[in-house]
């Protein structure tokens, strides 16, 4: 818990001979591309972070599951959006419009 919010942007190409690597419980949103280059790493720890590229379901999953994560994103030319829209539904004078506030 070293309460990290980022990593370095090339940390693949700094420590190419990294073998274990736990991040788990800090406040990363989101992994390097870069990381997938970390060929001799034997464990990556990144539960409990709240990683949304890539998500922690895949991230847990290890270095082949992040690289064929971002290989997804290339190849759909896919950009990942931190925005939300919501549309909200229902009756008239229900309380929806105490959301927008």
């Amino acid at each position: 818990f070293c309460n990290l919010t980022a990593l370095p942007d090339d940390i693949g190409d700094r420590l190419p001979r990294l073998e274990y690597l736990d991040l788990e419980g800090n406040k990363l949103t989101a992994l390097p591309r870069s990381i997938v280059k970390l060929q001799n790493l034997k464990r990556l720890g990144a539960r409990d972070n709240p990683l949304q590229t890539p998500p922690e379901a895949i991230a847990t999953q290890g270095l082949d599951a992040i690289k064929r994560y971002f290989d997804e994103l290339d190849r759909e030319g896919a950009t990942v959006s931190r925005q939300l829209k919501v549309v909200l539904v229902g009756d008239a004078e229900a309380g929806k419009t105490s959301f927008r506030n």
